[in-house]
Order: C-alpha cells, then sequence, then structure tokens
C-alpha cells in the first residue's frame, strides 16, 4: 500500500543550518541498494544529480554518515539515464508558478519500465527531475524531493548552484537521506528539529525508534524487504564501509600521512587530515600515550611500541631500548623515551592480520617532532518530501 504524498518545505538560512549533524554511528548491519535515474527532456536537457567526482562522492558519503546511525550503509549503482518530458517536469503543462500535482509522483515511478529502474523490486529507485510532485519548479539554491512511505520510489530536485559550496552540498545529502528515510518507513517528525525526519530541522539524527520502525517487518515488500543483509565483516570494515574509505588498510585515504588502519585503532577520522597524539616531554623523558579501540583489539590489531635510533628497532620495555612500558592495559599503552643515552626516536608498528587485508604488512608510524626522515612504511502514513534553500 501507497501512503498519499504531502509536500512539506524545510529551510537551510545558513551555512551553520546546512550541516550535517548525526550521532555516534553503528556497526554495519545492512545495506540498501538505489537506482540512480537522471531524467532527460528529448531536447537532451538533463536534471541536475549529484555531480560527478568530489561532489557525488562527498554527498554519498555524508548520506552514508547520516544512515550509519543505525547500521545501514547506503550502496548505489551506476546512473541511468531515462528521456522523459513528462518526469521531468509535468510537460506539456508548465509549474514553473503553479504546484505539481503530488499524484505525479506514482505516475512516474509506475509508468517507467526497466530499464530505467531496477528489475530487483528492493531496489529502491531515486529520479532525480526538475520539478518534483506536490511543488512547484524551485531555484538553482535549492534541493527538495517527494517519496513513498514504506513503498519504492524517490524523485528529487537539486539545484545546480548547491553542489558549488559545501553547505550546498550537505544540503544536498540532507534531502537524499530523508527521502531514503519515508522509503523505509519513516514519516515526518514534527517538534523534533535535531531529527533527519523533521520538516524544519537543523540537525540529521535518526532515534532508537526510528531503528525499530526501519526493521519492523510489515505486509507487502518494505524497508524490511529493502534492508539487505550485510556481509559478516570485521570491525574495521564496517568502519572502512561507514567512512567510505576506498582504499585498503595501508593505504593513506586523505594522505595526510597516517594510513588507514591507524586512523581506525586511534579514532581519527580517515578524511580529514589528522596528526598522531603528541608526546609529553618531562623530567624523565618523552612520555607517549596512545588511546586504544576495543573493535581493532577485537580485530586482532596489536597496539606495539618500538624505540630505536632510526636504523635499529627494538620493542619498547625490553633490554637495550632506552624506553619503559608505563601502561599496557586494555584502554592504553604509554611508553616513556627514557632520558639520556643519545638521540632517539620512537614508532608505533602494526601488524594488519590478513583477515583485514590482502596481505601481511606492519607499518611504521612516528610521533610527532620524533619521525626520522624519510617515513618507514615497511613490509611488515504518508509520503514526505524535503526541501532546503540555502543561499551562499
Amino acid at each position: 500500500m501507497r501512503f498519499t504524498p504531502i509536500a512539506f518545505a524545510l529551510q537551510a538560512v545558513c551555512p551553520l543550518a546546512a550541516q550535517v549533524i548525526v550521532s555516534s554511528p553503528a556497526a554495519i548491519t545492512h545495506h540498501v541498494q538505489i537506482q540512480p535515474i537522471r531524467v532527460k527532456k528529448t531536447n537532451g536537457v538533463a536534471a541536475t544529480t549529484f555531480g560527478t567526482g568530489t561532489t557525488e562522492t562527498y554527498i554519498k558519503d555524508q548520506i552514508n554518515r547520516v544512515w550509519a546511525q543505525v547500521g545501514v550503509q547506503i550502496t548505489w549503482l551506476p546512473m541511468v539515464d531515462y528521456t522523459n518530458n513528462f518526469a521531468y517536469d509535468g510537460a506539456p503543462t508548465s509549474y514553473a508558478t503553479t504546484v505539481r500535482p503530488d499524484t505525479h509522483l506514482e505516475e512516474i515511478v509506475d509508468s517507467a519500465g526497466v530499464p530505467p529502474k531496477s528489475g530487483n523490486a528492493i531496489v529502491l529507485n531515486l529520479f532525480f527531475v526538475e520539478v518534483v510532485p506536490g511543488f512547484a519548479q524551485r531555484n538553482d539554491n535549492t534541493a527538495n524531493g517527494l517519496a513513498f512511505v514504506d513503498s519504492n520510489g524517490i524523485t528529487m530536485h537539486v539545484g545546480t548552484e548547491l553542489l558549488t559550496w559545501q553547505a550546498g552540498r550537505d544540503v544536498v545529502a540532507s534531502v537524499a537521506a530523508h527521502e531514503i528515510g519515508h522509503n523505509l518507513g519513516l514519516i515526518h517528525a514534527e517538534g523534533q528539529p535535531t531529527n533527519l525526519m523533521s520538516s524544519n530541522g537543523t540537525e540529521d539524527r535518526l532515534t532508537s525508534a526510528q531503528k525499530t520502525t526501519i526493521f519492523a517487518n510489515r505486509s507487502g515488500t518494505d524497508s524490511y524487504e529493502f534492508l539487505q543483509q550485510a556481509a559478516t565483516s570485521s570491525h574495521y570494515q564496517q568502519w572502512a564501509a561507514t567512512h567510505a574509505v576506498t582504499g585498503g588498510p595501508e593505504d593513506d585515504q586523505d594522505k595526510d600521512g597516517i594510513v588507514n588502519v591507524i586512523e581506525f585503532m586511534l579514532g581519527l577520522n580517515p578524511k580529514v587530515f589528522s596528526k598522531l597524539p603528541t608526546p609529553v616531554v618531562g623530567a624523565n623523558g618523552l612520555t607517549w600515550t596512545l588511546a586504544k579501540n576495543a573493535n581493532a583489539l577485537a580485530d586482532g590489531l596489536v597496539y606495539r611500541v618500538e624505540s630505536g635510533s632510526g636504523e635499529t628497532w627494538l620493542t619498547a620495555g625490553t633490554a637495550g631500548s632506552g624506553s619503559t612500558v608505563v601502561q599496557n592495559n586494555a584502554t592504553s599503552l604509554v611508553v616513556r623515551l627514557n632520558s639520556g643515552g643519545g638521540r632517539r626516536f620512537m614508532r608505533m608498528n602494526v601488524d594488519v592480520p590478513m583477515a583485514l587485508s590482502s596481505g601481511a604488512a606492519a607499518a611504521a608510524f612516528y610521533p610527532p617532532e620524533e619521525e626520522p626522515a624519510p617515513r618507514v612504511v615497511s613490509d611488515c502514513g504518508h509520503a514526505g518530501c524535503g526541501i532546503h534553500t540555502v543561499a551562499p
């Protein structure tokens, strides 16, 4: 059963309001697959999508940040083009100033064949259009959409200007994540401004009650069927999926000199330039504290510090290493590089288990200001819609 679409408006008046603000991610247990469909007119004019390259990647990453809150990853099939004047803007009628009937959502979704729609009933079909049913035509600083609740089908408009700046791209991600929420059975969360499904929200959080709704098995093909079981994976792999990390554990996604597995172990963001914890200078020497991640320990990753001159390295705390293990428990590893004894360095050395990588390897990482050059890396209900308008 499909609920009658009801349009609503949500306006973000400044870049701050456009930020994608979410709660902590959960372990990824399921994924939802989406078939993006770019609608074109017969004259070749095409609706705007998420763009290409970095803009598309950024928007999809932000959508995944939203849905990672409930352990869901959004995956995307390749874009399919669909030439249909009616689907594009409601032609031959003009909706430049009058509202396009929301019943057009059902006409667009049901009249499209396979392709452009996916032949798999549990893959969500998202149509990028110029005029969304339930709205008049919107400007290029606006993103809006209309989607079925607990049923398959989304129409969405992306203003071209939004792709040119970060707050605009955040708006696009919020609207898309909101519309996906409708397909997954969520209705509007009125009076909850920090919720993804609010009609005038400022944040994109999801609640445990909404997760229960999404995962509930109701009659017909609905959110329960749209949620596909994720393959059993390590905590690292779940973390990598949540952050849309494309490389392996030994790769450096954000090119900050810290490889992905170390970012995971130390709770860093693999998409933001990060620094290793800074050692503290004291009377007895240089002390380096590394906080431990329980999920990394569960994956078999071992926090190990070595000390040496840059050519010869010994495990911290062993004879001749010139270092002392101050603490090594489930929550932290603290190593002190003792004063005296000449110039020495400390490095974090990690063996990457075969289960996390295509091959065994160990990578060495040095604390700030104590790094030899060069760096060593060795082999070792209703339907709903959302609209956000922003000005750069």
